[in-house]
């Protein structure tokens, strides 16, 4: 997979579904930077799009410390989106303040990708997906869970599911693999 299209990929997999659905818009390489654009549509249908100018050693370093693990397990990811949405309509407290946390750790990961602070992306990768758990019950299981502590007695700094959860795949950042 080139670069930029990897890029762009763990750029959506790191942002959360919570206000906002990012969706790859476009991408370009110019010498030996990557732009990347990500669009956010939000209920009043405002758009931002904001392109994320990633110099191509830090795109390199990502790729070199980042791990793609296959759960082995499938789900129905409309299911757990359902329990998502319920918990929020219904006003919980718990999956309310992780969805906001999760929106500030998108944000946070931008800059830190921006900064080429590829510790702390790993750090907040580790937070995010501690508030993605407490979003709605499936999102994680017991076999993830051990999969995910492994990968941090291991050397992972941390790591994130893709999608709703409960199955799929996961990626870890681990410095020098």
């Amino acid at each position: 997979m080139p670069k930029q299209i990897f890029l762009a990929v763990l750029l959506l997999l790191i942002c959360s579904r919570c206000f906002s659905t990012p969706e790859l818009s476009s991408y370009s390489c110019k010498g030996r930077t990557i732009e990347i654009e990500v669009i956010y549509r939000y209920e009043n249908e405002r758009t931002i799009v904001n392109p994320l100018r990633v110099k191509d050693s830090t795109v390199k370093e990502l790729e070199f410390n980042l791990l793609l693990c296959y759960t082995k397990k499938t789900r129905k990811s409309a299911d757990i989106i359902k329990h998502q949405v319920s918990n929020v309509e219904a006003g919980q407290k718990k999956p309310l303040d992780a969805m906001h946390k999760l929106k500030a750790q998108a944000f946070k990961m931008k800059e830190n990708l921006l900064k080429r602070d590829l510790r702390s992306l790993g750090q907040t990768l580790h937070e995010s997906w501690l508030n993605k758990k407490d979003m709605a019950q499936g999102i994680s299981n017991q076999d993830i869970d051990k999969i995910y502590e492994t990968a941090l007695s291991s050397g992972a700094i941390g790591g994130k599911i893709s999608g709703a959860g409960g199955g799929g795949f996961m990626i870890f950042y681990a410095e020098e693999n």
